[in-house]
């Protein structure tokens, strides 16, 4: 019925004088949203997800992230990389099949370091703890932690992981003992950021403080790339790093009851860590997951700030998926804003931020529908392409509102960045339109990009990093062989780079890593040796993943 009928009937019954009013029937929507529920098998096990209560005798109903609700936003985006620096992962497991992150400049297996990063053959990542390409899990934490983050949900088998698109980038830090040094650590920071992980899950602590890892972890954030670290497990406020770092989000973890978890069920004296650095909790204590020695058995579980901070980290990559230039402070703050406070134990659970459970537990439903809020552009991955005379960068949106224009941002080491041109915005629209521009003076070495998208309101945001090699190498580094009780390394530059200098063993051990800024024109590089034993050795010489040098000597 038209609307000028409608008027015309609500007058005439009203004239009747039978009625105190008359008006338009109006129509309304239930407010409920279905959540997902996946088919994978084991599904029932994962209380974190979804928590009815019947879990154990302890359990409580909704003690848990909402994942199912999260789900009908999004479940991930082949776009965002995660990368677990861990005990390795089982690269064959079926839920892991198709998901796994390929490093495109690298043929595999050829024995060639192809992209020239400084990593023969890694295809997948790295293993620092045995110095090759195959960071495969031999303790079984990180296949576990992995899986947590991406696990492909809703395949039939298994679990399913949080996010069920995004790439998994393995990094191998940790022995088969679980335990690993700050170097390997620094190391697999270092190469994540530079091949363009968004994500790190660092479910490991040390007790010692480090500098350098304290500036990896600060070069991580100011590369937009997020580390998420636990808390450790040892029920005291003593602060592990790199957890302890304000660069990093810190994670605890809470029980089938939401309570801090006060002991994991491996040990009575166990619980989780608190403090002034914690940011935030989640589910951590009996988290089913992935075998690390065979691809069907789906019995064992885990407990500890390890499994909650995954956890975390696989929400952040579903906020990354909506929202792909979110920032390190932003994802901190969408999570903590989100958090369910006022949970956990009376007496630890104050109102606002408390040292037990930070924010508060985690929800991810939450989460994701504050990012949409957020979304004023939705961009795709920013790509770069070096050709012989230009380098071509090419980026799509898929929405925009009130958009003005994007300004092209350029570095040649991560540390100061220029604007190199703009490109205007279409304003308002909601189909995918794709831009493109074009550096026509490119750097001769490393070429890093993002862009700086503004609203018309002059509000901005940031894209993610990408890097693009252009011409030939401009350092020279000579040596000379035989030494005796140092290596001297003579470098001939034509700009300041930050050099990352390796030494190995004959067998491939990594004995030695020296940094060094080398200036414009001739340096020296002078390296410790009088211990090292009589034989050869190889010394690397790297700058952001690119190659310099590879020199045999022999003491």
């Amino acid at each position: 019925m038209d609307a000028s009928r409608q008027d015309e009937i609500i007058n005439s019954l009203q004239q009747t004088g039978l009625f105190v009013y008359v008006e338009k029937d109006q129509q309304a929507k239930g407010s409920g949203v279905a959540g997902i529920t996946p088919n994978d098998t084991y599904y029932n096990n994962q209380w974190g997800y979804v928590n009815n209560g019947t879990f154990n005798a302890s359990a409580k109903i909704n003690a848990d992230v909402d994942m199912d609700l999260a789900w009908t936003i999004t479940t991930g985006s082949s776009s965002t990389i995660v990368c677990t620096l861990d005990t390795g992962l089982k690269l064959d497991h079926p839920e892991v099949a198709g998901r796994l992150w390929v490093n495109a400049g690298e043929i595999p297996n050829n024995g060639v370091d192809d992209d020239q990063n400084g990593f023969v053959d890694d295809v997948n990542g790295w293993d620092w703890v045995n110095v090759d390409k195959d960071p495969s899990d031999d303790y079984g934490h990180g296949t576990n932690v992995t899986g947590i983050i991406g696990a492909t949900g809703n395949n039939g088998i298994g679990y399913a992981g949080v996010n069920w698109n995004c790439k998994l980038m393995t990094g191998k830090v940790l022995n088969s003992s679980n335990s690993g040094s700050y170097t390997w650590m620094i190391s697999g920071i270092t190469y994540a950021v530079i091949e363009g992980a968004n994500i790190i899950n660092m479910s490991i602590g040390g007790s010692g403080y480090s500098q350098g890892l304290s500036d990896v972890c600060d070069f991580a954030k100011a590369n937009n790339v997020a580390i998420f670290a636990c808390m450790m497990n040892f029920n005291n406020n003593t602060p592990y790093y790199p957890a302890a770092f304000s660069s990093t989000i810190a994670v605890g973890a809470t029980d089938v009851n939401d309570y801090r978890v006060q002991p994991f069920f491996w040990s009575t004296t166990s619980g989780s860590n608190y403090g002034s650095h914690i940011d935030l909790v989640a589910p951590g204590n009996f988290i089913y997951g992935l075998s690390y020695t065979s691809n069907t058995n789906y019995g064992s579980y885990w407990g500890g700030t390890s499994q909650a901070t995954p956890l975390v980290a696989g929400v952040a990559s579903l906020i990354h998926a909506l929202k792909p230039n979110v920032t390190v402070e932003e994802l901190r703050t969408i999570l903590r804003t989100t958090a369910k406070d006022l949970v956990g134990r009376p007496a630890e659970d104050v109102a606002g931020w408390d040292q037990y459970m930070g924010a508060g537990r985690m929800n991810a439903y939450n989460a994701l529908l504050f990012t949409q809020q957020l979304l004023p552009i939705k961009l795709n991955k920013l790509s770069a392409i070096a050709g012989k005379e230009n380098i071509q960068l090419h980026w799509s949106t898929s929405q925009e509102i009130n958009s003005s224009h994007f300004e092209i941002e350029h570095s040649n080491e991560l540390v100061k960045w220029t604007t190199k041109g703009r490109v205007n915005a279409n304003g308002n629209i909601t189909t995918e339109t794709k831009y493109s521009f074009t550096d026509k003076q490119p750097f001769e070495g490393n070429n890093f990009y993002r862009l700086k998208q503004y609203d018309k309101d002059g509000k901005f945001e940031y894209s993610n990093v990408v890097k693009a090699w252009f011409g030939t190498s401009s350092i020279i580094v000579k040596t000379i062989s035989p030494f005796t009780n140092s290596i001297k390394l003579l470098i001939l530059s034509s700009e300041n780079k930050l050099l990352q200098v390796n030494v190995y063993s004959s067998l491939g051990s990594l004995i030695k890593q020296v940094q060094k800024q080398s200036g414009i024109g001739s340096s020296t590089i002078d390296i410790d040796a009088a211990a090292f034993p009589k034989g050869n050795y190889q010394v690397s010489i790297m700058s952001w993943g690119e190659k310099i040098a590879l020199l045999k000597v022999m003491k």
